[in-house]
């Protein structure tokens, strides 16, 4: 298992602060530390979205990359028309500045009848693997091989065992399929046990999960969930 920088953290979820600041120039800078620091943290994923910040996680994304932050992207698109999905993933390819490695559906109904439509749209897109970004459920099987999907992120952690409950039967041994873990940690006022415990569970799931994502924009909140997962991992 590796984990993955959550960049939902950026404008949508800003953890290091109290939810009713708005978002400034010092958030962005600290958004910006913690991406250019993922080289160093051994880091090569990055999970975003359209939506996340409307657009900031990507803007800062793009910033990045541009900076020499070379990694693979995940982005997610919401379900609409195809005209709709369409301009929003050519908007996160144009702020990324590179097209996603791994593009998701978010949150798809899979008993619209127009589901079908929007999953075939999906897999003519120019990504290395399709899938769905999902609350785990007993449907998501059915679907996976119906369309050969090769790619889904669903949360995961200590406090949430949905995905291991229902998910982790048929996805051990799928190796054709990126597993990804969303949520896996909360935000930075967790004491050392609590990142310890929620790491161990994570990592206690590794035979069906490929990746956990750490979000957060606080520097020494990163650095200290990729040390704990590395002690962690070693100890295995």
């Amino acid at each position: 298992m590796q984990l993955g920088y959550g960049a939902g953290a950026i404008g949508e979820y800003p953890w290091h602060l109290d939810g009713t600041k708005p978002w400034t120039d010092q958030d962005s800078k600290a958004a910006m530390d913690c991406l250019m620091a993922l080289d160093g943290l051994g880091i090569n994923w990055i999970d975003t979205a359209r939506r996340y910040g409307g657009g900031k996680s990507e803007e800062l994304i793009g910033l990045a990359i541009r900076s020499g932050c070379l990694k693979q992207i995940i982005t997610k698109i919401e379900v609409n028309s195809p005209e709709k999905m369409r301009k929003s993933l050519e908007e996160s390819v144009a702020a990324i500045g590179k097209r996603p490695d791994v593009l998701l559906l978010h949150d798809p109904d899979l008993s619209s009848p127009d589901t079908p439509d929007v999953v075939r749209w999906l897999l003519k897109q120019d990504a290395t693997r399709h899938g769905f970004s999902s609350e785990p459920s007993d449907d998501l099987a059915r679907w996976y091989d119906l369309y050969n999907l090769t790619a889904i992120e669903f949360p995961c952690s200590i406090t949430d065992w949905r995905a291991e409950r229902i998910l982790a039967h048929w996805l051990n041994g799928r190796d054709p399929i990126l597993k990804v873990a969303n949520r896996t940690l909360g935000g930075p006022e967790k004491k050392d046990r609590d990142i310890k415990s929620a790491m161990d569970y994570v990592l206690s799931c590794r035979a069906w999960i490929d990746m956990a994502l750490i979000g957060t924009t606080n520097m020494e909140h990163l650095i200290e969930c990729v040390s704990i997962f590395g002690k962690i991992r070693e100890g295995l």
